[in-house]
C-alpha cells in the first residue's frame, strides 16, 4: 500500500538549526573570529528516529577571513558535499 502524502509527511521529523544575526565564528584555517557574510540553506538527511524519517536544515555560513579570504564552516555532523550525517 503506497501511503498518502499526509501519511508521510507524519513520518518525518525536521531539525532546523539557526545562527544568530551579527554572530562571528571561527576561521577553520587560523581559528581568528570573523564575521559571516552569506548562508545558504542545506538539508542533511539523519539516521531515522524510530519509524520517523529524520532532517536537519541548517544554514552553510561563508566568512571572510582577513588572512584567507572567503572560508565555508562545515557542520560537525556531515562531510563536506555529503547530503547524509555521520551519525
Amino acid at each position: 500500500m503506497i501511503p498518502s502524502q499526509a501519511e508521510a509527511m507524519r513520518s518525518e521529523l525536521h531539525i532546523s538549526v539557526e545562527r544568530r544575526e551579527g554572530s562571528t565564528l571561527p576561521c577553520p584555517l587560523c581559528a581568528r573570529e570573523c564575521t559571516a557574510h552569506d548562508a545558504s540553506q542545506r538539508t542533511w538527511r539523519h539516521l531515522n528516529f524510530f519509524q520517523h524519517r529524520c532532517y536537519i536544515h541548517a544554514p552553510l555560513v561563508q566568512i571572510t577571513c582577513p588572512d584567507h579570504a572567503v572560508q565555508t564552516i562545515e557542520v560537525p555532523w556531515a562531510r563536506e558535499g555529503n547530503g547524509f550525517t555521520l551519525w
